[in-house]
């Protein structure tokens, strides 16, 4: 990702993410993940190249983007000092598509917020428990209107 993939919009920060098989998509970035980004952003100034660029000594490594190693590296820093065991990006992804079911979100734009051909993919990383799909039913109102008389 280049710093010219992440523009401001009305109420946030949109970034153009590259995908499998060289698909691309926006996606923007609102409340506390835009006010990161942003803060990074300011850090980093405006010049041209990778997004995120490698800190060493406190300062910034100019051009000198961050490869997918060390994102996993920081992930897993990151979770050791949570005493989260075994976590990894898809982790963060099926997070994100269960908060966004959670939230009122359809499967639908879940899949294209993830970026998933197919809804079957998204449908599998809902890994909610089975009280959320009872709670779903519960709250459906369908009329009873009692036995039918014989008339």
């Amino acid at each position: 990702m280049r710093r010219e993939d992440a523009t401001p919009i009305e109420d946030g920060l949109e970034l153009l993410v590259h995908g499998k098989g060289r698909k691309t998509r926006t996606v923007p970035l609102y409340s506390s993940g835009a006010a990161y980004l942003a803060d990074w952003l300011a850090l980093r100034g405006d010049r041209e190249g990778p997004l995120f660029e490698m800190v060493t000594g406190g300062e910034i490594v100019v051009g000198h983007g961050i490869g997918p190693q060390a994102m996993m590296a920081m992930l897993h820093r990151r979770a050791m000092q949570a005493g989260v065991q075994n976590l990894n990006w898809h982790d963060a992804r099926r997070t994100l598509a269960g908060e966004l079911l959670d939230h009122g979100a359809d499967l639908s734009m879940v899949q294209k917020i993830l970026g998933h051909s197919s809804p079957v993919t998204t449908a599998n990383y809902d890994k909610r428990p089975e009280e959320t799909r009872r709670k779903a039913l519960r709250g459906l109102h369908m009329p009873y209107l009692g036995p039918r008389q014989k008339g």
